[in-house]
Order: structure tokens, then C-alpha cells, then sequence
């Protein structure tokens, strides 16, 4: 039997590299799809990316990790193809990157029109306080953000100034909260509760509005990244989640046939 898909959709500023850890625990059930955004040309190139590989002939149904930018890139694909969607699952997830006034669950737009002009001064030493920002104060007491840049970030191949620009406006522009009563998959959200990027009560937002069939799972003194500082706890919940799936459709397909049997099976 073939595997399922999987696609991962990765932060900003980030590549395919930063999925190591995950993906290897993850390739034993699933084929996986790791998207990158090197190159966005315009805010738009982000979903022309992902629509490169959902719309594949092998992609009739596939589960989508969207992490950070990613969640953002995976609601709207997760509302926008339902019956393709299998499960649904956010990492540091939100539904709006920038706080409005009707919505305080973001950063402050000034912040990122910041790190815009920065870039175009210092693209290497934005990215690097931005890496850093990416772990709780624990964390990186723990040498952290060190072992990220030796483990993960020599990997990255790097993205041009433009590039890097677009991704920005794509997380002042994208504003997906009425796209969530629209998604009917099951939902996972990991969050770490001293995010400081995407704060945790950004997925408690998620979770109040879609509602039914979603679990919300919080790591306590972690930071933007989980995947990276817990990856056991976050691959267990992961495959928890997937797999009870797969039982619960086991079950009801086990049911139905008692029924249409008169219980003779």
C-alpha cells in the first residue's frame, strides 16, 4: 500500500532544512512534500507555490504541517480544498500574523515594516535576531539557538532581499480568521506558551473558532520553534493525532459494514 502525503509549510526566512528532525520521524507513514519560499516574486507566490505540489495527480488527499507563515499558507489551502485536506496541522500556528484592532493575537505591524527596512540594510544580522527571537529565554540559556545554527541553518541554501521582502508582506497582508469556520478536518495545534513570533493565544483564537474536531497542545518554557527543541513530544502528538485518525475511520467503516450485514461479519 502507498503511503500517505504529507506536505510541510515552513516559516519565514526559513527552507526545507529546518524540517530535519521532523521529517525523518515522519517518512516511515508518509511521502513527503517539504515546500520552500525561496524566490517569491509577489505575496501571491506563496499560494502558487503550494498549489505547485497539492495539485499533483498523487495529491487526491494529503495532510498539511503548516508552521508560523506556513499555518497561514495551510488554512487558507485547508479551507480552500476541504475534501483534499485529510488532517490539518499548526505549529506556532495563526490565522492573522498582525494585530488589529478587533484582534489582539499578533505583533504590531510597525514591527515587521521594521525588519523590512532592516533587511535592505543588514539582510544576514536581521535574519540572525530574528533566529534568535525564535527561542524562549530557557532555551537559549540552553544553547539553543547555537545548536539551530550548527544543526539546521549552515543547511540553508539562503534567499534573496526581495524574496525575503515578499514573505513579509505576505504576513501583514494575509488576514485568514473567516477561513476557519470553512475548514472541516481535523485540526492540530502545538504551540509554545514564550512564543514571542506568533504568541500561544493565537491558537487558543483558532481553536475557539473552529470549534469542533480540533486539540490544542501547549508546551510550557518553549519558544517559536517546538519541532526543533521538542521534537519527541511534538512527533508523538503528531502521530497520536494522525493515527487516532485512521482508527476512528477504521471504526466507522467497521460500523457501517454491521449495519449493511445485520451484524453477520
Amino acid at each position: 500500500m502507498s503511503k500517505k502525503q504529507l506536505v510541510m509549510l515552513p516559516g519565514w526566512g526559513m527552507e526545507s532544512a529546518v524540517w530535519s528532525l521532523l521529517a525523518d520521524g515522519l517518512r516511515e507513514s508518509f511521502s513527503i512534500q517539504l515546500v520552500d519560499w525561496r524566490g517569491l516574486k509577489t505575496i501571491d507566490g506563496v499560494r502558487k507555490r503550494v498549489n505547485e505540489y497539492i495539485q499533483q495527480d498523487t495529491m487526491e488527499s494529503f495532510t498539511v504541517i503548516g508552521w508560523s507563515l506556513g499555518s497561514l499558507a495551510a488554512i487558507d489551502i485547508a479551507s480552500t480544498y476541504p475534501s483534499k485536506v485529510r488532517h490539518l496541522i499548526l505549529l506556532s500556528g495563526t490565522s492573522r500574523f498582525t494585530m488589529d484592532s478587533d484582534y489582539e493575537c499578533g505583533v504590531h505591524p510597525k514591527m515587521v515594516e521594521r525588519m523590512k527596512r532592516q533587511l535592505m540594510r543588514n539582510k544576514e544580522k536581521t535574519l540572525a535576531s530574528f533566529y534568535e527571537s525564535m527561542f524562549s529565554t530557557e532555551e537559549r540559556r540552553k544553547g539553543e539557538v547555537q545548536r539551530f545554527m550548527g544543526e539546521i541553518g549552515e543547511k540553508f541554501v539562503g534567499d534573496d532581499v526581495h524574496s525575503l521582502r515578499s514573505g513579509l508582506d505576505y504576513l501583514i497582508a494575509s488576514d485568514f480568521r473567516s477561513k476557519l469556520e470553512q475548514i472541516s478536518s481535523p485540526v492540530l495545534l502545538i504551540h509554545g506558551e514564550e512564543d514571542a513570533i506568533c504568541p500561544f493565544r493565537a491558537s487558543q483564537y483558532i481553536e475557539q473558532r473552529i470549534k469542533e474536531n480540533v486539540t490544542i497542545k501547549r508546551l510550557q518554557h518553549t519558544g517559536h520553534i517546538p519541532f526543533f527543541t521538542m521534537p519527541d513530544q511534538c512527533l508523538h502528538w503528531i502521530k497520536e493525532f494522525v493515527g487516532g485518525e485512521a482508527n476512528h475511520d477504521q471504526q466507522t467503516v467497521i460500523a457501517k459494514t454491521i449495519q449493511q450485514t445485520g451484524g453477520n461479519v
